[in-house]
Order: C-alpha cells, then structure tokens, then sequence
C-alpha cells in the first residue's frame, strides 16, 4: 500500500528576489513535470528522497497530493526530455528559499499559510505586510508574485538540452 499524503489545500505567498544575495546551502531539487494543468510532478530531493505530486489549481489555493516514490524510479523519469525545473532549497524559519538554476537563475521566497492564516491571499497590502514581518535580512529588494502563473515552477520548467 502506497502512503498518500493530502496537504488540504497550499495557500502560499510567493516573493522574487531582485536584489540580494541568499546564504550558501540548502538541498538540491529537481523536478520534472509530466503534467502541468492540473501540474503532475516528479520530484528528487536530494539524491535519496523521491515523490510525485498531483495540485489541482482553484481560486483559494491548490489542493494537493503527494506520494512517495523511489529515487531511482525519478531518476530514471529525469532521464527522459521532460519539462524540468533545478533549484537549491533552502529554509529560513516559515520561509522557503527556492535558488532556481535551470532553466533560468531566480530566487523566490514563499511562505505556506496554515489552516489558521485569517487574511485574504487577495489582498496585496496584508500579504506584502506579512513578508515584510519576515523578510530576511539578505533580501535587499523584492516583489510579491504570488498570483502570476508564469512564476511558478511548472510554468517554468524546460527540458534540457
């Protein structure tokens, strides 16, 4: 029997960094997208951790599914020409600091609101002023993308050559 874990719906604020240089560390990612609408994924965290995730896009955050897989079974899907993201995570307290470098250098931070987050992810001066509570001391400079698309990691994924 395969374990499934259902994160009930991801509500996260997203920020790119424009200027500023992130601490050195953190754990290689790669996933490669085998969908993207809804967005199907596989992930190698690491060399030793591999899952698949299934998100379903709505209007309140994305409903979520995450499976464990063997690393050698995502290595093997890596190997094929899909659409694919390379990143160093790194974390920070409730931030995750996403060093991206493929397809293209981009540092996003992101925070994940629990269940109890009582503000609307719509309303772009209450999520501004909950990352201005916990913006990193490195970050010199910074503009809130958690609403465009073309940001996100599927949306960004390339095969590589």
């Amino acid at each position: 029997m395969v374990a499934c874990r259902v994160v009930a719906t991801e509500r996260e604020i997203r920020f790119v960094v424009t200027e500023g240089e992130p601490p050195a560390g953190g754990t290689s990612v790669v996933q490669a997208y085998l969908l993207r609408k809804p967005a199907l994924r596989v992930r190698l965290t690491g060399r030793r951790r591999g899952t698949s995730t299934l998100k379903f896009p709505r209007a309140n955050g994305d409903l979520e599914f995450e499976f464990p897989v063997p690393a050698w079974g995502v290595r093997r899907l890596l190997r094929l020409p899909l659409p694919r993201v390379e990143k160093t995570r790194l974390v920070d307290g409730e931030l995750e600091i996403d060093v991206y470098s493929w397809p293209r250098k981009l540092v996003v931070v992101e925070c994940e609101l629990g269940e109890d987050a009582t503000f609307d992810l719509r309303d772009a001066e209450a999520r501004g002023a909950w990352m201005a509570a916990r913006r990193p001391a490195w970050v010199i400079a910074w503009h809130d993308v958690t609403h465009d698309r073309s940001l996100s990691a599927s949306a960004l994924a390339e095969p590589r050559p």
